[in-house]
């Protein structure tokens, strides 16, 4: 739930906000309002009021006054926990990803909040109606979780102490495997919009060395990959590395490198993501068994994507032209995105730049060329050397996509950027080379990186004394 765009909109706030109000409802009326909703509309023009209303008729609740503001104000809220006085207190506001759009706005927007409060194993239910209300605190030393289940579309602030006591109900496992994304993907999201410093969100992160659920560990994956591409330019990236090798590193050994006997399908996603992940951060065990493969004769097709990675990241000029080699002579599209992939994934400038140009090539159709070049701008290594290339070809991409959708595609990854003259560059460049498909995209993408260069002002001299200091 970062910044949302276009479709998004629809698709994903919509899907989140009914999800809730499913929850909020329970099944049976949930099921009972639908039913209910069809059968009074069939074969006739309905609109979103006449669905509340159906779940209002069977629920007895006033779904429409709840959703109002969900449905017509942009944005969803972040609930922070205050103490005062020795009292706990909710207070609700806009959540904003961005510092810079927060302080910008003044949006004073209440949600009508569905809550559900785990207090160890007891649920407490209700709904935050107004800006601040008062909250029951935990009972002695015990932890508070809210969000329970996960089902809210929210934010969820809490102060470093809550926050500390939730470390083991997450390590231990007594918080179910949606309340550990959600604390997760929430303490990340934090980190980013300046709520929470970046260092607290990795410690945070620490009570998931022994995650082993995928969707849990594919959250974690994403928000230490996101946070790898923010540090690509600092000299302690090594060091957060470092750190991130040794997070991950009992889930990878757990996983393996061979499938087991009966083992789930997601055992085996578990391991295809995780390996790439071991390889992503240098950890010597998996890049020793990945070269062997690599130059064995035959990758098992869900190893390849961490095979080919440790050949292209720690690889020379001729890993990357048999890896052309190879993306030329495959038949199979779901090969060539592997291949495709790793050759985005070369640090060596000289090879990088290589790859970019094969991107252009008429070996790589038009279609897929945008992809690889985002995934390539995706590389801490290649943040600067992709914008420097796209700038250098835009003719030919102005050439290639007269109608600017894919360009909008390949734009969303300028948002990974991190120095302010990135955002002056992006801004001035389109102002001589307009793109009107991609408008709202550059806008966004501009903004991301005045935020991450204000996110790295804000922490990154903090977050390089703490990784430094572990050693």
């Amino acid at each position: 739930m970062g910044p949302l765009r276009g479709d998004e909109v629809s698709y994903s706030k919509g899907a989140a906000v009914i999800k809730m109000l499913a929850d909020h409802l329970g099944p049976r009326d949930f099921r009972d309002g639908l039913r209910h909703y069809l059968k009074k509309h069939s074969y006739a023009n309905a609109s979103t009021e006449d669905l509340w209303l159906a779940f209002e008729h069977v629920s007895r609740k006033p779904v429409r006054e709840m959703m109002k503001t969900w449905t017509r104000k942009p944005g969803y809220p972040l609930v922070r926990i205050a103490e005062r006085k020795g009292d706990l207190f909710l207070r609700q506001s806009r959540f904003f990803a961005s510092p810079l759009s927060r302080k910008a706005s003044r949006d004073a927007t209440v949600w009508n909040v569905p809550l559900r409060a785990a207090y160890g194993k007891r649920i407490k239910d209700g709904v935050l109606d107004r800006r601040t209300v008062s909250l029951p605190k935990p009972a002695g030393k015990g932890w508070l979780k809210l969000n329970a289940g996960g089902f809210g579309f929210y934010r969820t602030d809490y102060p470093a102490d809550f926050l500390r006591r939730l470390r083991a109900p997450v390590a231990d496992k007594e918080l179910g495997p949606a309340d550990r994304l959600n604390l997760l993907r929430d303490a990340f999201a934090l980190a980013e919009s300046g709520d929470l410093p970046t260092r607290e969100a990795l410690i945070f992160a620490e009570a998931y060395r022994g995650e082993e659920e995928y969707a849990v560990l594919g959250e974690l994956v994403l928000r230490l990959a996101q946070t790898e591409i923010l540090l690509g330019s600092e000299d302690f990236l090594d060091d957060y590395r470092e750190f991130a090798r040794s997070l991950l590193s009992d889930a990878v050994g757990r996983a393996g490198w061979m499938p087991k006997k009966g083992e789930k399908a997601l055992s085996k996603l578990t391991r295809t993501m995780l390996l790439a992940e071991a390889v992503r951060y240098g950890e010597d065990e998996a890049l020793r068994t990945a070269r062997k493969m690599w130059r064995g004769k035959r990758v098992p097709p869900d190893l390849r994507s961490a095979v080919y990675r440790a050949a292209a990241q720690y690889g020379g000029l001729r890993e990357h032209r048999e890896l052309i080699r190879r993306y030329r002579a495959s038949e199979f599209q779901e090969e060539k995105d592997r291949l495709g992939g790793a050759l985005a994934a070369f640090r060596k400038p000289e090879l990088l730049r290589k790859s970019l140009g094969f991107f252009l090539s008429d070996a790589v159709r038009a279609q897929d060329a945008p992809y690889l070049l985002a995934a390539a701008w995706r590389n801490p290594a290649g943040v600067r050397l992709t914008w420097e290339f796209i700038k250098k070809n835009w003719r030919e991409f102005e050439r290639r996509y007269t109608d600017g959708h894919l360009l909008a595609r390949m734009m969303e990854a300028a948002g990974y950027m991190t120095r302010s003259k990135d955002a002056r560059d992006l801004r001035n460049f389109f102002k001589k080379h307009p793109l009107p498909a991609a408008r709202r995209t550059l806008a966004q993408a501009e903004e991301e990186i005045r935020s991450r260069a204000a996110w790295l002002r804000r922490d990154g001299a903090v977050l390089k004394r703490w990784l430094r200091g572990r050693k």
